[in-house]
């Protein structure tokens, strides 16, 4: 039934698809299996879903976070000063600074201060005026997306997805409107 024991695996990374079948007798696993075959077909489709997943959570988690600035604003006439806040008053929780390509444990909050790294950077505007000119609030750092583009989350609220070319003219655009306002106080 069986000429000899055989193993297949195939498996999946941002290089590519790698598949290997080894075999007691030599040239028995020159051909991938049927099984070995479909997987390698559907590892691709698998993991396209599996980064359009984490790319909506990090939409979600951006948008979050842009809600917690506008609760903040609202409540205290101001920008939050930092993420830290958001943290230290109940707004958000640590967690909420963690993308989801990252398993690392969230930043903590020290004397008001960020203790670790967040995956996302705040872009404090320079004018409460700015927040409807649709200039960047938030966005996730880039390199996640293998060089696409990252997530970013507005003044006004709403969160895209924008390609590299896309997402640095607009942070040089929110950050020329930043140092306007300034240059005019």
């Amino acid at each position: 039934k069986y000429l000899s024991p055989e193993i297949s695996a195939v498996s999946a990374d941002d290089e590519g698809i790698t598949m290997e079948n080894f075999a007691a007798l030599p040239m028995m696993s020159d051909m991938p299996s049927a099984a070995g075959a479909a997987t390698a077909m559907a590892l691709p489709a698998l993991y396209k879903v599996r980064r359009q997943a984490y790319r909506a959570a990090s939409m979600a988690n951006l948008h979050g976070l842009a809600m917690a600035c506008m609760a903040y604003e609202i409540e205290h006439m101001r920008q939050p000063p930092g993420l830290a806040v958001l943290i230290d008053q109940g707004y958000i929780s640590a967690s909420a600074l963690r993308s989801p390509h990252n398993d690392s444990p969230p930043p903590t909050v020290e004397d008001g201060q960020l203790i670790g790294e967040s995956d996302y950077v705040y872009v404090k505007p320079a004018s409460d005026d700015l927040a409807e000119s649709g200039l960047i609030l938030l966005y996730e750092r880039p390199g996640h997306y293998r060089g696409e583009g990252t997530v970013v989350a507005f003044a006004d609220g709403h969160v895209e997805f924008l390609s590299m070319d896309e997402f640095e003219r607009a942070l040089a655009d929110t950050e020329a409107a930043n140092a306007e306002v300034l240059a005019d106080e």
